[in-house]
């Protein structure tokens, strides 16, 4: 599973490895560091720093010798401070990351963890009809505005030689990262648990 979306640091490349990413996608980190000041500007080919235009007058902003250097630099530190913070939890790489092991705080007074925060749902409830409460208010929602979800999930477990996502136990993703069978299914791994 790729993750992207806010992915600034080596703590948010770590939070979403523990929530089941496999690889994270940093874009707006990037373009910082090529030199954006987020003038708004992209869309109409005026980019103030020649990051995002076409026009030659303004891409002389942009001096791809030095900037190349920063943007290899801060991929380089964002890459170690998330190894850094791996190894601090005592993990060997960041496979083992669990969201057990990372901590939120929900107001000065309370902390959970990313378990707790976002626990784990028994593979299929959602169609069965049987998830949490308000996931499945979600879910229903959108399925009462598509109404498209039955057909493409038994036409995908169909093209994958699957058995039925209501009966048999194999899981969409079981090729990933490991093949072992359980009664629920993470967001990562093809496995349960929470831990």
């Amino acid at each position: 599973m790729i993750a992207s979306g806010k992915v600034l640091t080596g703590f948010s490349m770590v939070r979403n490895m523990a929530l089941g990413a496999d690889v994270c996608n940093s874009a707006r980190a990037m373009m910082y560091a090529l030199g954006c000041i987020q003038a708004m500007k992209c869309n109409t080919n005026k980019c103030p720093t020649g990051v995002a235009t076409q026009d030659r007058e303004l891409m002389k902003g942009l001096v791809v010798e030095s900037k190349a250097d920063r943007v290899a630099n801060f991929q380089t530190r964002t890459v170690n401070s998330a190894c850094e913070i791996v190894g601090a939890m005592g993990c060997a790489s960041s496979a083992d990351v669990r969201p057990t092991q990372l901590m939120m705080r929900q107001s000065t007074q309370m902390v959970m963890s990313y378990a707790e925060a976002y626990p784990w749902v028994k593979y299929g409830c959602l169609i069965d009809g049987s998830g949490p409460r308000a996931l499945q208010e979600r879910w229903d929602a959108t399925q009462n505005r598509t109404g498209q979800t039955e057909t493409f999930i038994s036409k995908r477990a169909e093209l994958l030689d699957m058995p039925s996502l209501y009966g048999g136990k194999q899981h969409m993703n079981s090729g990933m990262r490991d093949s072992g069978e359980s009664e629920f299914t993470t967001p990562w791994r093809g496995q349960g648990g929470t831990g």
